[in-house]
């Protein structure tokens, strides 16, 4: 998935740790070579090369993960839209890994090949879509998933008390070895930040950490900043000056979807949504000349 993973566990046996290293590479493996663009072999690359009237029948896996993108997409009035992957390739952040800026007529005419509502999903768990240059790129819900399912793996072997994290999407269950919650830091979302550099600390339990931003991730073409998060709206990098959303969801695919959905709507209508749903809490970072100012949803910081 192109970042790190780590697992942290606490009280368990050395049996336990055996089987929670063998079941996590299984399920990191399962996970990658179903939903991974840059595997050639993989459910979503073959997906990708459907024309309309094939269908491909998927895993459950992949179906779950389509289910929550179908209902993320419809909850966010389509910011969360997992068909970006020509626009997501032409602006080099793809397989093609090609920075060049795209040309307008490119941009416009790839439009008419986004959308989620061109991809259908029946009851058996096949697939098929009615533009044959639609494309699904999975990169803002997978590792979400992964995590998800790194979780109920540790839960089937007895392990109650472990933080699950990959590259920074994370679940926690249970508590630390000495009975106090798993802290998780929100990074400060400045480029040159380190690892250490922490805009505050939460304490999570028994549900998911995702967060997504465009601080990291982007490059520079004729002194312009381009983010990697394109707005399915106009086909461009997201122009807002939201750097960084954290959400809290009591699944990682969940959150991971949403976090990614968030730096695309308005600051308002994210804030209304986690409000109006009551499926997530949600903390917003927006920088405007240089200032960082915080939003969140239901107390964010102080009830925790």
């Amino acid at each position: 998935m192109g970042t790190y993973y780590r697992v942290t566990l606490a009280q368990v046996t050395p049996r336990q740790t055996q089987r929670a290293e063998k079941k996590i590479a299984r399920t990191l493996e399962q996970v990658n070579q179903s939903m991974s663009v840059f595997e050639p072999d993989s459910e979503v690359s073959r997906f990708n090369k459907l024309q309309p009237g094939q269908k491909l029948c998927v895993s459950q896996d992949f179906q779950k993960v389509m289910t929550t993108s179908f209902q993320v997409y419809e909850m966010t009035d389509r910011a969360f839209d997992p068909t970006l992957a020509p626009l997501i390739d032409m602006w080099g952040f793809g397989a093609e890994n090609a920075l060049l800026r795209p040309d307008p007529d490119q941009i416009e005419q790839a439009l008419e090949w986004v959308g989620l509502d061109k991809v259908m999903m029946d009851e058996h768990g096949c697939l098929h879509k009615t533009h044959p240059r639609t494309e699904l790129n999975l990169s803002g819900v997978a590792k979400g998933y992964a995590v998800d399912l790194i979780a109920a793996s540790l839960d089937d072997i007895g392990i109650r008390s472990y933080l699950v994290d990959i590259g920074g999407d994370m679940f926690a269950r249970g508590t630390k070895h000495d009975a106090s919650p798993w802290r998780i830091g929100i990074s400060l979302p400045l480029p040159d930040a380190g690892t250490e550099d922490l805009l505050d600390i939460i304490d999570i339990q028994n549900e998911a950490v995702a967060t997504s931003g465009d601080y990291r991730n982007f490059f520079v073409h004729d002194n312009k900043r381009y983010s990697h998060i394109i707005d399915p709206a106009t086909g461009y990098p997201v122009r807002q000056n939201i750097v960084s959303a954290t959400v809290i969801a009591k699944s990682c695919v969940l959150g991971d979807a949403l976090a990614t959905a968030m730096l695309i709507m308005d600051v308002q209508e994210a804030l209304k949504l986690a409000d109006s749903s009551g499926m997530f809490e949600v903390l917003l970072i927006k920088m405007e000349d240089e200032e960082l100012t915080i939003y969140n949803s239901s107390d964010f910081f102080h009830d925790r």
